[in-house]
């Protein structure tokens, strides 16, 4: 394909690797491709059962040796001759834009040289709205410095910034004011995610009992422990809370959840194919997000289509998708009285669960359109 149509993308996290990144940047490429687009995406290869070189339709995936500081934040393997090899096979084709994701990844600065070694145009695309957030004193430090060496280089010299939220917007002016930046937000695949149907197994046992539900990365960050902390206080209450979701802090929460007496309160069900995740959602009766820091989060715009009462930490562009009036409950973020407190509402209210989820879906089927998307993508490359 010409190269009026070639995009290059640094992407740090991709499928199989599961998230809303992954999960944004997959289906972003799937509709750029539908429209003409020829798409070569450079990746970490993370996952053992990914192929190094696959190809879907317009779409190439190239995934390079790659190492893990922490999970999920992968390092090139510049010592391994196959990094180098794959790096050299980028520089023979020609592209038009190259475009990165999420500032603080190593992918952001190997997109900012390969434009400016190439001359070519450099597309930002960024799904934080905030300083990354651990708990551990050295690392802390050591991730807010690389945060924010970063963002001034992704915010300050890419030649297009997007925003997946307006929280994420705000973010990019505190750091580079004064720059040209559009706010985007994603699509969903609708008609794929209404024809999966709900996995009802996982009632099993639990018949007069309330799903709740979680989806996401088992990290310090993600308010895991705030979770098992409020289903604690609530759990004289008739529930089963299933997690989805893996990360390095597992072990951690599994042995918190058994300090806090949750043996079979709380399921660990590990990570999941998107497809089955989804059948998951539709089983819940509750999806609780009690995340420090969102860009726009995934799974609870995945959530709100799939009309399921929401409970999640206003936290970034959450309250861009559910307002916290009749259509969601939001709460401070490190507050476990408030989530407690609506967790038992919600627990013991089956009306106000259906109406609740009714309302997300209102509230949100015609703002998350991959059409509408592509084509302000499109306007901007």
């Amino acid at each position: 394909m010409g190269k009026e149509k070639h995009i290059l993308v640094f992407c740090p996290l991709y499928p199989p690797i599961m998230g809303g990144l992954p999960n944004h940047a997959e289906q972003f490429n799937a509709a750029l491709a539908a429209r003409g687009y020829a798409i070569s995406v450079f990746t970490p290869q993370l996952a053992r059962s990914a192929a190094a070189y696959e190809q879907r339709g317009h779409v190439k995936i190239i995934r390079f040796p790659a190492w893990q500081v922490i999970t999920n934040y992968p390092l090139p393997r510049i010592w391994s001759p196959r990094f180098w090899r794959m790096w050299r096979e980028l520089t023979k084709n020609e592209y038009t834009v190259i475009i990165s994701r999420t500032r603080f990844f190593f992918t952001t600065p190997l997109a900012y040289y390969f434009s400016r070694r190439h001359h070519l145009r450099w597309m930002h695309i960024e799904h934080g709205s905030g300083p990354v957030y651990l708990p551990h004193v050295l690392l802390g430090f050591i991730a807010r410095s690389v945060d924010w060496l970063f963002s001034k280089l992704a915010f300050r010299r890419a030649d297009i910034l997007v925003a997946v939220s307006r929280a994420g917007g705000e973010f990019i002016r505190r750091i580079a004011p004064g720059r040209p930046m559009e706010v985007i937000y994603r699509g969903i695949e609708v008609t794929h995610l209404q024809a999966i149907a709900a996995d009802t197994s996982i009632r099993a046992g639990h018949d007069y009992k309330v799903l709740v539900g979680y989806v996401g990365r088992l990290v310090y960050g993600k308010g895991i422990q705030d979770l098992l902390e409020a289903l604690a206080s609530v759990a004289h209450l008739p529930f089963v809370c299933c997690l989805i979701g893996d990360g390095s802090e597992r072990t951690y929460f599994e042995s918190l959840a058994a300090r806090l007496g949750l043996h079979g309160k709380v399921l660990f069900l590990g990570d999941l194919p998107w497809s089955k995740t989804i059948a998951f959602m539709k089983a819940v009766d509750i999806v609780v997000n009690p995340s420090y820091t969102e860009g726009l989060p995934t799974s609870i715009v995945e959530a709100a289509f799939c009309q399921k009462a929401i409970v999640a930490a206003d936290v970034g562009g959450t309250r861009e998708i559910i307002t916290g009036h009749g259509d969601g409950v939001l709460f401070p973020p490190h507050d476990r009285m408030a989530l407690a407190t609506a967790l038992a509402y919600l627990i013991e209210d089956e009306p106000a669960r259906r109406a609740m989820g009714k309302a997300a879906y209102e509230n949100i089927r015609s703002r998350f359109s991959w059409d509408d998307a592509a084509i302000c993508y499109s306007r901007l490359l």
